[in-house]
């Protein structure tokens, strides 16, 4: 959990002082940076100086419609916050005046499947939507999400999400942004009722800074909570997916596993945590970071964190970083296989554990194919 101090003035940057005038009324106080203990592997506020301080124009795509967030709503998500329920280590939408705010409510009565959302940002400048998902006892349901910019722009996203009583959401979202000055982060608060479960899948190929947090709390019993992730980083990308999955109650379950493929000077981060309370009996936790490094100059920064308080518990944690497979390519080139498509099937089968944890075969197939675009162009 990252904390802003105040004890000692804070001194804002140039760029941060137009950004607190631009969030007229609203308590802004400043940015993470690498001195926050959350925040150490990504310099946010490096990667915003470039990007002028005004508002950039969203277009949104999607199916079904999503409704306006009301004012209760926007009350209960503050008291939550203000109370310390959400550990997320900023919310900049929450002090910025021209926010997008979105509410979808997914019922057994939702006939779309999967629901699409396609955010393109126009332009130069900064971008802030804050959607509320609620997805109702027993309904079973796919949310895509996909996310652009053609600009030198700041996109800043948070969703708070609620999976009710035997429900389930896979969340996908997939980053395909080739402007290298576009930034984009994402803080997603998920809770999690008996029986229901929650998937993240992220697939980043973002030229540029992206960030996903993600915060999972299993709230009943047998809840299950996972997080996939799949960097594919070249020149000076810089991927990040930090995860906190919460076990609050006994026999749940959660799996964190992601896999990166880094070239040129890019650098991935996965920080990880698993905590289970004192009454989260029989917790099964599994975390688990891959990367490969196909150049010198390519960097893998690893976090993985266990806080256990309960004794009748399974948590495992693991991670390796390693120039590709040589053996396995030797292997294929003898026999008569071209390096470079001996290349490509050991990325591809690299990539394919992670999604055989998607429990969903069309939308395997469709991340998939996306993976094989990127391997095509840059291996």
């Amino acid at each position: 959990m990252t904390q802003f101090a105040t004890s000692a003035p804070i001194v804002l940057s140039d760029w941060q002082a137009q950004l607190a005038a631009l969030c007229v009324g609203k308590s802004f106080k400043r940015l993470p940076t690498k001195a926050d203990e959350a925040w150490k592997y990504t310099a946010l506020e490096v990667a915003l100086q470039s990007i002028p301080v005004k508002s950039a124009q969203i277009e949104i795509t999607k199916t079904p419609a999503f409704s306006a967030i009301s004012q209760a709503d926007m009350t209960r998500l503050r008291t939550a916050s203000d109370a310390g329920h959400y550990t997320a280590p900023y919310d900049l939408t929450s002090m910025y005046c021209d926010v997008c705010t979105q509410r979808l409510s997914l019922d057994a009565c939702t006939e779309i499947e999967p629901v699409l959302r396609h955010m393109n940002i126009q332009g130069d400048g900064l971008a802030m939507t804050h959607t509320m998902i609620q997805v109702t006892d027993g309904t079973h349901q796919v949310l895509i999400e996909t996310v652009d910019a053609d600009g030198t722009s700041w996109l800043n996203q948070s969703v708070d999400i609620q999976v009710g009583t035997g429900a389930s959401l896979l969340h996908i979202r997939h980053y395909t942004v080739p402007h290298a000055a576009a930034v984009m982060t994402h803080s997603a608060r998920v809770q999690v009722a008996k029986d229901g479960r929650y998937t993240a899948l992220i697939i980043a190929d973002h030229a540029g800074l992206q960030r996903n947090d993600i915060q999972i709390d299993l709230l009943g019993e047998g809840a299950e909570g996972q997080a996939y992730g799949l960097h594919l980083a070249q020149g000076d990308a810089h991927p990040d997916l930090t995860v906190l999955l919460r076990h609050l109650a006994p026999s749940c379950r959660s799996d964190q596993f992601v896999r990166s493929i880094i070239k040129d000077r890019a650098q991935s981060v996965f920080q990880g945590k698993i905590y289970v309370g004192q009454v989260a009996q029989q917790t099964d936790g599994y975390q688990l970071s891959n990367a490969i490094l196909l150049s010198p100059q390519a960097t893998m920064q690893v976090k993985p964190e266990l806080e256990i308080y309960a004794d009748d518990v399974k948590c495992s944690h693991g991670a390796t970083t390693a120039p590709m497979d040589e053996d396995a390519l030797f292997y294929m080139r003898s026999r008569g296989l071209p390096e470079q498509t001996a290349q490509k099937l050991v990325m591809t089968a690299f990539c394919a554990e992670v999604l055989d944890r998607v429990p969903d075969e069309a939308q395997r197939e469709v991340a998939r194919e996306r993976i094989d675009a990127w391997l095509s162009i840059h291996l």
